[in-house]
C-alpha cells in the first residue's frame, strides 16, 4: 500500500483546486447562441422510455466553433447523441472558449410508430427533444 507524505496530500489538494478554480463555472451570459443543428429523439432511448437530462460541456474556438464535446452528466442512451449534435453548435467567439449545452429529453405520452420527435432550443443553451402526444380524451 503506497503512503503519501503530508506535503504530498497538501500539493494534490493544490493542484485539484487551482484546476479547479481555472475551469470554474461556465456562466450563460458569457456565451450567446449562432446556430445550432435539431437532433432526433435516439431511438433505442425512445423504444426503451429512457429519458433525462445530459449536460455536454463544449470548447470552441476563435470563431466560437465547437472543436471539442465532452458529456459531463447524463444516461448512458443519451450521450453518444448528444455529444455527436453539441459539435455541430456554434456561439459567438467569447473569452472562455467554452459553453454548455442542456439537452432534456422526454417522453410525453404515446404515440403510433413512427413516432416523429420534436427539437426545440432556448437560447442560449438549452434543447429540448420531446416524441409523443397526449392520449385521446375521450
Amino acid at each position: 500500500m503506497m503512503k503519501l507524505s503530508i506535503a504530498s496530500v497538501l500539493l494534490l489538494g493544490w493542484t485539484v483546486h487551482v484546476a479547479l478554480a481555472q475551469d470554474g463555472p461556465i456562466r450563460d451570459e458569457e456565451f450567446k447562441l449562432q446556430h445550432f443543428a435539431p437532433l432526433d429523439y435516439p431511438t433505442f432511448a425512445r423504444t426503451t422510455h429512457i429519458q433525462g437530462i445530459v449536460t455536454v460541456r463544449v470548447d470552441l474556438n476563435e470563431d466560437g466553433g465547437v472543436v471539442s464535446a465532452t458529456a459531463l452528466s447524463g444516461a448512458e442512451a443519451l450521450i453518444p447523441a448528444s455529444v455527436s449534435n453539441a459539435k455541430k453548435w456554434g456561439f459567438q467567439p467569447n473569452k472562455t472558449k467554452r459553453a454548455i449545452i442542456i439537452y432534456d429529453y422526454r417522453i410525453e405520452g404515446l404515440c403510433q410508430s413512427p413516432c416523429a420527435s420534436h427539437f426545440v432550443v432556448r437560447p442560449p443553451n438549452i434543447a429540448t427533444i420531446t416524441v409523443g402526444e397526449e392520449p385521446a380524451h375521450y
